[in-house]
């Protein structure tokens, strides 16, 4: 603000002669670019909370989550990834879970008891967190994505060798 009332008397007081025009553009030029670079690094901070935010809130959600597998027998929840939205009120959680028939029926069980795994979530992270974000789970299938790759490609190496 200092440097805009700077700038400000400067172009009033030489405005009369019309000499000092030029670097008056050129100071506005450099202090734009110091705002720019200011922004830049603001976004940077950002950016590297909100990192910290997703590993925090995918260490608590995988505890949660093993917690509540142990009394479903035979069944491996994992969350793969989470990613905050910039505000903090949406995170988007992904769920790897095994074995892969029962997948849908999980997944909806997860989906009903959203609200008690985000209070769950809340009371964990109560003194990092002032707002915990609403949880949307997603199933995350990119395990078997890679597998179904893995066995196409290890059906062409073969007829490649058979050939």
């Amino acid at each position: 603000m200092r440097h805009l009332l700077m700038a400000h008397l400067f172009f009033t007081k030489n405005l009369e002669d019309g000499s000092y025009f030029i670097p008056f553009i050129l100071f506005f030029n450099l202090f734009s670019v110091f705002l720019q670079t200011n922004s830049k690094n603001k976004s940077q901070m950002e950016s590297s909370r909100l990192n910290k935010i997703d590993r925090l809130v995918q260490k608590e959600l995988s505890d949660i989550f093993q917690k509540f597998t142990k009394s479903c027998g035979g069944v491996l929840i994992s969350v793969t990834s989470v990613s905050v939205s910039a505000d903090l009120s949406i995170a988007r959680v992904r769920l790897s879970i095994f074995p892969n028939d029962k997948q849908p029926e999980m997944m909806e069980m997860v989906k009903k008891s959203a609200k008690s795994i985000r209070h769950d979530l809340a009371q964990r992270t109560r003194h990092q967190l002032r707002v915990v974000p609403e949880l949307t789970f997603f199933l995350d299938d990119s395990l078997d994505y890679l597998e179904k790759i893995d066995r196409l490609l290890g059906l062409d190496k073969k007829e490649t060798t058979a050939e």
